[in-house]
């Protein structure tokens, strides 16, 4: 069998071993790209992931955590608040009635883009409201858009999710709610 020159052997052997890194490299840069650029919450036992430029913080008078986008709309914060309580229904079609109810007579200019119940990529069912309502703060009126998900938990409590930003600048937030639902994975039972 006849041999390669030197020469060949060595530039054969060089070009493998730049193909080999430039394939390693682009692995790595895969591996990283999902969960390096996440932070992690546990709340009552329900862990959550968000974007690693948004803060998580406990609210100190409320029984409630806030997720905040890095950088506000004008005066208003974009982000995910959630909160553990007492449920007002057993399993989530009731619960999403519950909490339209409680919309309906809450929120000024009220208006209803959908309403339904889905599945969680983690296999828990939950209601999602999503609405347009006006906010007035400081004699300045705020289009909003917004998501209201409901999650039973059982034993007579329900995990409620808001997510909320201008109606302007929702489809620049959407994605980051959309992945922070998705990542919600609730206590064994």
């Amino acid at each position: 069998m006849p041999t390669l020159p030197r020469r060949t052997r060595l530039a054969t052997t060089l070009l493998m071993a730049v193909v080999a890194l430039l394939f390693l490299a682009g692995c790595k840069k895969e591996q990283t790209a999902g969960p390096a650029n996440t932070a992690s919450y546990d709340y009552k036992g329900i862990s959550l992931q968000y974007p690693k430029d948004w803060t998580a913080e406990k609210m100190p008078d409320e029984d409630a955590v806030d997720i905040k986008a890095p950088a506000k709309d004008g005066d208003w914060q974009p982000g995910v608040y959630l909160r553990v309580r007492r449920a007002a229904a057993a399993d989530a079609e009731g619960a999403i009635e519950a909490a339209y109810a409680g919309l309906l007579a809450e929120k000024s200019a009220f208006h209803l883009v959908e309403k339904k119940v889905l599945t969680s990529p983690a296999g828990f069912k939950y209601g999602r409201i999503e609405y347009t309502n006006t906010n007035m703060s400081a004699a300045q009126f705020r289009d909003l858009k917004q998501w209201e998900l409901v999650v039973p938990l059982g034993d007579g409590k329900e995990l409620t999710v808001l997510a909320s930003a201008l109606a302007s600048t929702w489809p620049d937030y959407e994605p980051s709610f959309a992945k922070i639902v998705d990542s919600i994975r609730l206590p064994k039972k």
